[in-house]
């Protein structure tokens, strides 16, 4: 093997790759933005975005996964609370790897557990995502070296391969039509192996797939679905319906996460690499876990696929599944809006006007909820509906182009705004209060009758128009009739 290229140089060689493959790709594209748009603005199309770098595809204002400064908070929430759980974790892995070793480490995000491992171990890390503001966002928590790209071109970017991969839930969040591409990619580069972590619900669009959902029902899919909600209650009474639902939340954004960890995995071993899987809990202070379920790659360097303290390996993702059957998880309702708060109301019994319905109903669910207590007839049945194979069948011909996967229809913007400011108040991302959270919904379900109304007033004067014009055709048939 060739001798190693040294880091400033690697990184002086990858900064020219990316220039060059920006300034192609930008002349191939005639439509250009500076910036990824609003969400209000609901382009369609294929657009050079500069702040990218790269060709993104817009389908009614709905982009490819990326994470934004904005999105870091949120996902910061979510793994801060096991964040020494997670840094004792990539630590373990790093140690498994020889050191001085160069690693790559795809979609970072703002997460740093991955790099401070890789750091603390001597290794020599670089660090990806898609977007150039992310990668400036994570480059002022750590110093590190980073660059925004493509995944689909790293061929194309990297000056030569490196030694390991990591990537923490990146590659459950690769758009379906990229995803072969991207393993091939990551594959080719790899001289020894790495370590993939399916630790979050994947990118909405699988869901979306595996439900055969045309229209947009929440703004976070792997989310409990008030419409969902209101069935199971209907099929199983108040309090096992609710108790049935989570279950459902919690076991599909499981059954997706293994069922793409499951596609990965084959498309590897169809490359030739070994592979292994498994799962690691991280534990937070309290005694609450949650789990990591890991995919391990071999090119040429077995011992990476053996686990590390605390991680249970499995010889398939339905052993797995099946394993995880025994936990009882514990969900409550976020996204919910006035409509949906009032046919639930009904639903439970809970006498109240639209604009109180979703506390009290989220209040309602929070309380009866325990799905410890869910019988097991209606343990089965709701498991019998997360499938593994019959999830995988529906995403498989996405995955492998056979289909084109279009994001559904948009939620209405208004009541995508009321689920939005409800679940921020249940969650704390907002400092204000439930009164101060309706008045700000009141508002804006009052500017949306103002624009039906302002909609209403110029269709019926563009119908009077239209009768005045026809009505002087009309005289003027007439008139030239009586000539």
């Amino acid at each position: 093997m060739p001798e190693k290229v040294p880091m400033h140089q690697y990184l002086e060689s990858l900064d020219a790759n990316i220039q060059s493959l920006r300034k192609e790709l930008r002349s191939k594209e005639n439509k250009v933005l500076d910036n990824i748009p609003d969400l209000g603005i609901r382009i369609t199309g294929d657009y050079y975005v500069e702040s990218v770098g790269s060709i993104i595809h817009f389908e009614d204002g709905i982009m490819e996964s990326m994470y934004t400064p904005h999105a870091l908070l949120a996902r910061d929430r979510t793994i801060d609370r096991w964040s020494e759980a997670r840094l004792d974790f990539f630590q373990a892995i790093a140690r498994q790897i020889p050191k001085h070793s160069r690693v790559l480490n795809i979609g970072a995000g703002g997460d740093i557990a991955p790099i401070q491992a890789m750091i603390d171990s001597e290794h020599e890390i670089i660090s990806t995502d898609l977007a150039e503001d992310t990668i400036q966002a994570l480059k002022k928590r750590i110093d590190t070296s980073a660059f925004a790209g493509d995944l689909m071109y790293l061929e194309r970017l990297l000056p030569g391969p490196v030694d390991f991969f990591i990537g923490n839930s990146t590659l459950g969040y690769v758009e379906p039509g990229k995803l072969l591409s991207v393993i091939e990619n990551v594959y080719k580069l790899m001289i020894k192996g790495g370590v993939f972590t399916f630790d979050l619900s994947p990118w909405p669009s699988y869901f979306n797939i595996i439900n055969n959902r045309q229209e947009q029902t929440l703004i976070n899919e792997s989310d409990v679905d008030p419409r969902k909600l209101i069935e199971y209650i209907d099929r199983y009474g108040e309090i096992d319906g609710i108790n049935a639902m989570a279950h459902h939340v919690f076991f599909q954004g499981t059954a997706v996460s293994l069922t793409l960890l499951k596609i990965v995995r084959a498309e590897f071993e169809k490359l030739g690499a070994q592979c292994s899987i498994g799962v690691f809990a991280f534990r937070d202070g309290e005694g609450s876990s949650t789990n990591c379920f890991t995919l391990r790659v071999s090119k040429d360097y077995e011992p990476i696929l053996e686990p590390v303290e605390g991680e249970e390996v499995f010889d398939s993702c339905n052993e797995l599944f099946i394993n995880m059957q025994s936990h009882a998880p514990a969900y409550v309702i976020g996204y919910i809006d006035r409509k949906s708060g009032m046919e639930l109301a009904r639903k439970l019994g809970i006498s109240c006007d639209p604009r109180n319905a979703p506390w009290l109903v989220a209040d309602f669910i929070e309380e009866h909820q325990d799905s410890r207590e869910l019988p097991d007839e209606i343990r089965e049945s709701v498991l019998a509906e997360l499938d593994l194979d019959a999830f995988l069948d529906r995403v498989r011909p996405y995955i492998t182009q056979e289909k084109t996967y279009k994001a559904p229809k948009q939620l209405d913007h208004d009541i995508a705004y009321d689920q939005y400011m409800h679940k921020a108040v249940f969650i704390g991302e907002v400092p204000f209060s439930r009164e101060e959270a309706d008045r700000r919904i009141d508002a804006q379900y009052e500017k949306a009758r103002e624009r039906l109304a302002n909609k209403a007033e110029r269709k019926a004067a563009e119908r009077e128009k239209d009768k005045r014009r026809d009505d002087r055709k009309r005289a003027k048939k007439a008139r030239k009739k009586q000539r």
